[in-house]
């Protein structure tokens, strides 16, 4: 995996060997092109994996990312790909299950503009989309959007919010972009 587009661009991203399931590069790309200028935002990287989201996001200019990771060797991997692209001082990782990662966060007051969500499949299965966007909609600030990414038909029949929702499929992940 590599970086798309800003100042990391074509900076490799790795990821750990098993137990993380990285976002397509055609997948990335069409949701970066919806999200549009990232300038200037702070962005929260849950289920964060390699990191990848949230890395790419700064290279694009946002000014802060915080990734959450439960697993101690996937966020070791997330650090290090943090230090190769140089963005040590504009991160933090957060070596936490994500209901206890959000219920810190919310306690410390931060706020988002843009929250990545993508859980395991299997747990997506056992969690809705309002669930996980009630969780974390008291981190978004004003304008703030949140962005899910599911298996395309493991989310049929869930029950949804009244938010504003831009779903997009590709094969077989389905991504919904929400702006409560």
């Amino acid at each position: 995996m590599r970086i798309i587009t800003g100042s990391a661009k074509g900076r490799k991203i790795r990821t750990a060997s098993k137990g993380v399931r990285p976002m397509s590069a055609r997948v990335k790309k069409s949701v970066f092109d919806t999200l549009g200028d990232l300038r200037g935002m702070h962005v929260l990287d849950v289920f964060a994996g390699s990191g990848a989201l949230g890395i790419e996001c700064l290279s694009r200019g946002a000014d802060s990312a915080v990734f959450v990771e439960k697993s101690p060797q996937v966020a070791d991997v997330i650090h290090n790909n943090i230090k190769q692209c140089g963005f040590e001082d504009r991160c933090k990782v957060i070596r936490s299950d994500y209901r206890k990662a959000a219920g810190i966060l919310i306690e410390s007051g931060r706020k988002f503009d843009l929250v990545f969500i993508m859980p395991p499949y299997a747990l997506y299965k056992k969690v809705s989309d309002k669930e996980l966007e009630e969780r974390f909609s008291p981190l978004l600030s004003q304008n703030g959007r949140i962005v899910i990414e599911y298996e395309t038909g493991g989310n049929d029949g869930r029950e949804e919010s009244g938010a504003k929702r831009v779903t997009k499929r590709y094969g077989g992940t389905t991504v919904s972009i929400i702006s409560p």
